[in-house]
């Protein structure tokens, strides 16, 4: 690196870290609302499945359920039985739809545990948008069944169930995480990449400070590397502290159960992950500054790259529904997503260092390409100068 490129890089980064509030709006605020923002998603979610453990569910039934429920089972479902007659059944549906009672059981005339001349067929109506009702439902439906096994049980299926995974808790939290959380980086990179690279060059054009600096005695290719590189490392931290700020709230968002820690992955992962982001940023600072530097203004330039955030988001949604897929090498010959691969890969334990290898070169390669390009928009005072 030349001492004129280090010169515009330090000149940069000199202006972005003076000012404090652009700091902390840049670097922490954005950590700090992902962990908010991802901590009440998953604190919600979970009130919105969870039904209190003292709640007594109000349960009607209906036939000759004598055999299966009394008042020692109820008691211990927490159900609170209410006995009607056929004719009263269409209303209770009624009040189910209308979340104002939460579980109807029919049971046929003369039900009998011990009948097996036939099969007897036990209705069950529930409202799947209550979560009382619907937790009601599982719970009489899995009473029933152990009801049934109780008396007829010719053989068992994974009895004991927990022993018939053989696949350990963190492979199942990992699993989970690798298949959103690379989305969420990338999109939360082209979020800081676009804002910081709109504002440096389209912002510099608008306000008519671009023809200031020109005029200065730097070869514009360096003007171009210097800004390329220095908003490079502002968006590399951003997205840091982005990643950060995810990786901390993932716990919360996947509820008390999951054993996600931070100490699940090993030194050499969060290194592929660094190289990684390092090699994003790198290639959407350069395209976006190529757009910023044809843009009249910032306003345009943030609508021309925000199709590429949705691209962005399209493309990290991939992994997640093609599963066991793109694991030849060639896919990591394409910038953006070969960064999504390498997130999911490491994510889920399954690192291919060759992919993060071929992710950096291309991405290196692909940047300076970019670079030079903007470099050479740079000689043009018609693209420039253009109001």
């Amino acid at each position: 690196m030349s001492n004129k490129i280090f010169n515009v890089a330090k000149k940069e980064l000199v202006r972005f870290f003076s000012d404090k509030r652009l700091v902390v709006m840049t670097l922490v605020m954005p950590a700090v609302l992902i962990y908010v923002l991802y901590s009440l998603m998953g604190a919600g979610t979970a009130n919105m499945e969870t039904v209190d453990e003292d709640y007594v569910y109000s349960v009607t039934v209906c036939g000759d359920y004598a055999e299966v429920f009394n008042d020692a089972s109820a008691d211990a479902l927490h159900f609170e039985l209410n006995e009607i007659e056929a004719d009263g059944i269409a209303d209770v549906k009624e009040l189910i739809s209308q979340k104002q009672d939460d579980l109807l059981i029919v049971f046929p005339e003369d039900f009998s545990m011990t009948d097996t001349s036939g099969k007897q067929n036990i209705e069950i109506y529930y409202n799947s948008v209550s979560k009382e009702s619907f937790s009601a439902y599982n719970i009489a439906r899995g009473y029933l069944d152990s009801c049934e096994s109780s008396v007829c049980n010719l053989f068992n299926i994974n009895h004991q169930q927990e022993l018939a995974d053989l696949s350990s808790e963190e492979d199942q939290s990992a699993q989970m995480i690798s298949s959103f959380v690379p989305m969420l980086i990338i999109m939360t990179l082209f979020s800081s990449c676009l804002s910081l690279s709109s504002e440096s060059i389209a912002g510099e054009k608008e306000r008519g400070t671009m023809a200031t600096v020109l005029v200065t005695p730097i070869k514009r290719s360096d003007l171009a590397f210097g800004k390329v590189i220095s908003l490079s490392i502002i968006s590399m931290l951003s997205g840091l502290s982005n990643f950060i700020g995810i990786i901390l709230s993932i716990p919360k968002m996947l509820g008390e159960e999951n054993t996600l820690s931070a100490d699940m992955y090993s030194l050499m992962d969060y290194c592929c992950i660094l190289l990684s982001i390092i090699s994003a940023v790198l290639v959407i600072v350069s395209v976006v500054s190529l757009i910023s530097a044809y843009s009249r203004s910032v306003k345009e330039a943030s609508s021309v790259t925000m199709p590429l955030t949705l691209v962005a988001t399209l493309l990290g949604m991939l992994p997640m529904l093609v599963s066991n897929s793109f694991s030849e090498l060639y896919w990591y010959c394409i910038p953006i997503f070969n960064n999504i691969l390498c997130f999911n890969k490491v994510l889920s334990f399954g690192v291919d260092y060759a992919g993060v290898g071929i992710t950096v070169g291309v991405n290196i390669l692909v940047a300076s390409v970019m670079a030079i390009i903007l470099s050479k928009m740079f000689d043009n005072e018609k693209i420039i100068f253009t109001k």
